[in-house]
């Protein structure tokens, strides 16, 4: 029950603060200053308390759990941001707070604390597995453009490496150009051809990427063309985004079923039946 009356006691408070700040003059550029400040402290309160969880994390046995986090990390392209003790404390930190709030609206009830703790823990994973499924949407978008790109740059007589550098430069500044960054990086750095296209199908579990990485190999194997082997996997990565598309189309036709059937249909039986019923009723009346 207190509650609503929380919420209504600060709707109350924020509107009196605006007010004595319109009459009395608050100097607004002070006012932001204040709030930057206390955004900073927050800032800063919060980056030492994932640094101590942290340090705490370190030293736990989770070989399984920290590999698979690893691997959500640099599928979102995130390793500067996080590192596992990171964001293990990150999902420590959302896991007490929600199981904090849970308890101080449901204080009797340790079933609600529980699913505070399980969904605080859980909701950092799912925000970094929706950032991974983004980045791949947007590299799966990107491929085919990618590709023509490069068998452009091969025609002209450009070798990989540097056709691989004239997308870096003529591409959008987007995560498939990130990966294309990082694979001449990779062989720069004395990688071969090989171990830096199976890197990049590593970070990139897509379909497309995984058949142009063993496309590219054998290519390189086999002393194939590149032109044909690029031409090859432009076809294939359109043929798949089409495909993609259709299947979509489908299942968007099927999803226009549910509105049809909770709304349309309701609206269409009550319009037809509605004065039926009315008549009905008032000749039961009637009669009666």
């Amino acid at each position: 029950m207190w509650l609503p009356g929380f919420l209504v006691f600060a709707a109350v408070f924020l509107a009196c603060f605006a007010l004595v700040s319109v009459f009395f003059g608050l100097d607004k550029a002070k006012l932001v200053d204040d709030l930057g400040k206390r955004k900073s402290r927050l800032g800063q309160f919060r980056h030492e308390l994932f640094a101590r969880l942290a340090h705490l994390n370190s030293v736990l046995p989770l070989p399984k759990y920290r590999a698979y986090i690893n691997e959500r990390i640099q599928r979102s392209a995130l390793e500067e941001k996080y590192t596992f003790e990171t964001f293990l404390a990150m999902q420590e930190s959302y896991a007490l707070l929600c199981a904090f709030l849970l308890w101080a609206i449901f204080p009797d009830s340790p079933l609600m604390v529980a699913l505070g703790l399980l969904a605080g823990f859980y909701v950092p994973l799912a925000r970094l597995d929706a950032e991974g499924k983004r980045r791949l949407k947007r590299i799966r978008a990107d491929l085919p453009y990618m590709m023509d790109l490069m068998t452009l740059s091969v025609q002209a007589g450009a070798d990989f490496l540097f056709a691989i550098q004239n997308i870096i430069d003529n591409f959008p500044d987007r995560p498939l150009r990130d990966e294309m960054k990082l694979l001449l990086a990779n062989v720069r750095s004395g990688n071969s051809r090989k171990e830096a296209l199976l890197k990049m199908k590593a970070r990139v579990p897509l379909v497309e990427v995984s058949s142009f990485v063993g496309a590219l190999i054998r290519a390189d194997e086999m002393g194939t063309g590149l032109v044909e082997v690029l031409r090859g996997q432009s076809v294939f990565c359109k043929n798949k985004r089409m495909q993609e598309l259709r299947e979509r189309a489908k299942r968007a036709a099927t999803l226009m079923v549910v509105p049809l059937i909770l709304f349309i249909f309701p609206c269409m039986f009550i319009m037809i039946l509605g004065p039926i019923a009315i008549k009905l009723f008032q000749t039961l009346a009637a009669g009666g």
